[in-house]
């Protein structure tokens, strides 16, 4: 965080304010903020997590249950309602929360679940393998085992 902008609590929630004692970010987060390089931080309110920006514009919605982080292409694995889907950087939903699980595979697909049965989805969320199988192991240079 740059040091222009601090992280302050109050009563076991946090906003951000800058050196010039302006609010970029009001008190609401259950979560220190800390932002990243891009100026955006994972925050969590009413027990949900979701992302914002150093000005407070809410960038990912805090409706998620479980806490995300970004893989280095820029993909983030949610969960909502007991369900799985994946959201980039810029808070785009590329899959839906409609997944039982969700394997992490490599940068361009994921292993899914739903209903008992396995498949393998590109990250836009395009079925590749139909989910129909028993079994399907993550998809290793170019493979479906």
């Amino acid at each position: 965080m740059d040091g222009s902008v601090r992280s302050v609590r109050v009563d076991n929630f946090y906003g951000l304010i800058q050196k010039s004692n302006k609010w970029l970010v009001p008190i609401r987060y259950e979560n220190q903020i800390v932002l990243d390089k891009f100026g955006k931080a994972i925050v969590r309110e009413n027990q949900r997590w979701g992302m914002i920006d150093k000005g407070g514009n809410i960038v990912i919605p805090t409706i998620y249950q479980d806490k995300f982080r970004f893989n280095e292409m820029g993909y983030a694995c949610v969960k909502e309602n007991g369900y799985f889907g994946m959201v980039n950087y810029n808070g785009e939903v590329l899959v839906p929360t409609i997944y039982d699980t969700y394997i992490y595979s490599d940068y361009e697909y994921w292993t899914v679940q739903k209903d008992g049965k396995f498949g393998i989805i590109n990250k836009k969320g395009k079925i590749i393998i139909p989910i129909e199988y028993e079994k399907v192991f993550p998809y290793l240079d170019g493979l479906a085992l």
